[in-house]
């Protein structure tokens, strides 16, 4: 009980500008104010406490919720280290904010090509048309397609077709959004509305073109650089040059390979570098030398700060030991297996992502040590991510 009413104390005097200008409900499982207020006499500390507490506006209130006071009693039991870094950052932050997520984009990239050119010398030219689209989804993927045309068609008019083929093949596909990226700028702008279609031989596909963009419920035209709408221009071309005068599909498959290994294209006098690579140093070895063999370093200061410090290490069976304050034996690890260790205790399959300190006390009880533990538990915590 005397607990009890130092713990209330302790709490006014602190908070003594609070409390005097306020009315205070005290809510607890046992009445501080009662054992201090109805005891027959007074002496001492008890008699100061009670002069303290007759300032104050205080009622006592019995503790009906206990979920609450399990956590104060939690914490209170288990305090954090003193030097244990502050955790300033708010619970559930990154969903604070909740935003409609959109739907995903996709690219469209289009082009038509139509040229004159004889199958054979000395016969009657012919125009052959071809189109390039290209889909790029959200994810990266990209889809390639060529055409090549029956019946002749203006430039203009392979644009258009190519367009509009590439808006069908969107609808069927049932896209969303979409970018539409072309290098025609009469193509460009006619759709868009700010051009004014002139040729009558241009209207129906302009009217096909719309009623299309109409099934899709976001779209968006951007005119770029014949340089940038390379791949579609390649696909088009393509498709004009290789087509089949008898309209069989031609299969191109692309492969990649060279010449030359690349042990043949190196010069025979050429010098190569070799780069040594060294290892980590293990901090375990000159005290191992020394309790094995009794080998010190030829530095005398590094040779009796060893010295020294091996009193409390011991080597056992190929393995380094070393004493701890409470004469536990601690088996001594070097960089590469502490970070294993720590990466188990902190996130493995019964680590509870704790502070820097609280590993190091955890780790030291699995029976682990080596110089910097506190340090390198703290940064490993400090680096986590869920942390």
């Amino acid at each position: 009980m005397e607990k009890q009413c130092l713990a209330l104390i302790f709490a006014v005097q602190k908070l003594r500008h609070y409390m005097l200008s306020h009315k205070i409900s005290l809510i607890s499982r046992v009445n501080p104010l009662q054992y201090l207020m109805t005891r027959p006499t007074l002496s001492g500390r008890l008699a100061r406490w009670s002069m303290i507490l007759l300032q104050f506006d205080i009622t006592y209130v019995p503790q009906r919720a206990v979920k609450g006071q399990a956590l104060a009693d939690f914490l209170a039991s288990h305090p954090i280290p003193a030097d244990s870094p502050l955790n300033d950052d708010l619970p559930d932050e990154l969903v604070m904010s909740v935003e409609e997520q959109e739907s995903p984009t996709w690219e469209f990239y289009f082009d038509g090509a139509s040229s004159i050119k004889s199958l054979r010398p000395y016969e009657t030219p012919v125009v052959r048309v071809g189109l390039g689209l290209i889909f790029v989804s959200p994810e990266g993927h990209t889809l390639r397609y060529s055409y090549s045309l029956s019946e002749p068609r203006t430039n203009n008019e392979a644009e258009y077709e190519a367009l509009i083929v590439g808006l069908e093949l969107a609808v069927q596909m049932s896209i969303v959004r979409v970018k539409i990226f072309g290098d025609s700028q009469l193509i460009i702008n006619q759709v868009a509305g700010i051009f004014k279609v002139l040729k009558p031989e241009l209207l129906p596909y302009h009217d096909r073109a719309m009623e299309l963009l109409c099934l899709i419920p976001e779209v968006t035209l951007v005119r770029v650089p014949r340089s940038e709408n390379g791949r579609a221009d390649a696909l088009a071309k393509l498709a004009k040059e290789l087509a089949d005068p008898n309209g069989n599909p031609v299969s191109v498959v692309v492969q990649y390979r060279q010449a030359l290994c690349p042990a043949d294209l190196s010069s025979p006098d050429q010098t190569l570098t070799v780069c040594a690579v060294e290892e980590e140093s293990d901090w375990r070895v000159p005290f191992v030398e020394y309790l094995k063999r009794g080998k010190l370093p030829d530095d005398r200061s590094l040779a009796a700060q060893i010295r020294k410090r091996a009193l409390s290490f011991s080597y056992v069976n190929e393995t380094l030991y070393r004493r701890s304050f409470d004469q536990m034996w601690l088996r001594c690890l070097n960089n590469e297996e502490a970070r294993k260790v720590m990466g188990e205790v902190h996130e493995g399959l019964c680590g509870a992502h704790q502070s820097g300190p609280k590993m190091k006390v955890r780790i030291k009880r699995l029976g682990y040590y080596w110089p910097t533990m506190i340090r390198d538990c703290m940064e490993h915590a400090r680096k986590c991510h869920q942390c």
